[in-house]
């Protein structure tokens, strides 16, 4: 199926683009990344923010957000163990810096995506405009990645710093 950049598209989220989520383990397939339409907002109406593994945590509570269930998933590597082993189910899972930077941010102006991000200031390191992205494997858990949508700066923080960002999940479907 034919999806246009920034479509809101029922059941799946927002299509980002199609690109090969898992070219660093070898599997070339490309796949369609749908991002979730908007921003988790907190009580305050501003976008709400976690430390890495509430955010992990909040995801796997997703109860057919958009139709689909969360996953608890912290790394690229283990969404891509549980893809190959069949166990991916279009699950809601925090997204890949693959995703992040080639499909999300690089269409972050297309349709119905754009303006529903945090933006950001002037040289910010930390805040709202800062999403959480799946750490590159398990082997190193004390540290989370953040990705900045608006000025694509990724940050690394070491988990003890006990950092904050915001959410904006995604999910995939083979192309």
């Amino acid at each position: 199926m034919t999806y246009n950049l920034g479509e809101m598209v029922e059941g799946k989220g927002v299509f980002m683009g199609c690109v090969p989520l898992f070219k660093n383990f070898g599997l070339t397939q490309a796949f369609n990344v749908f991002a979730a339409p908007g921003d988790f907002m907190g009580a305050d109406k501003t976008p709400m923010q976690a430390q890495f593994n509430e955010a992990v945590e909040f995801v796997s509570l997703l109860d057919s957000f958009h139709e689909n269930q969360g996953l608890a998933i912290a790394s690229e590597e283990a969404l891509y163990e549980t893809y190959k082993a069949g166990a991916y189910n279009g699950e809601w899972v925090l997204p890949s810096y693959t995703a992040m930077k080639k499909a999300i941010a690089a269409n972050r102006n297309e349709g119905e995506f754009k303006d529903s991000y945090a933006k950001a200031g002037f040289l910010t390191f930390e805040g709202p405009e800062y999403y959480w992205v799946l750490r590159d494997d398990e082997n190193c858990p004390e540290a989370a990645n953040m990705f900045c949508v608006d000025t694509e700066r990724f940050l690394t923080k070491t988990v003890d710093e006990k950092p904050e960002a915001s959410m904006r999940l995604m999910r995939f479907e083979p192309a």
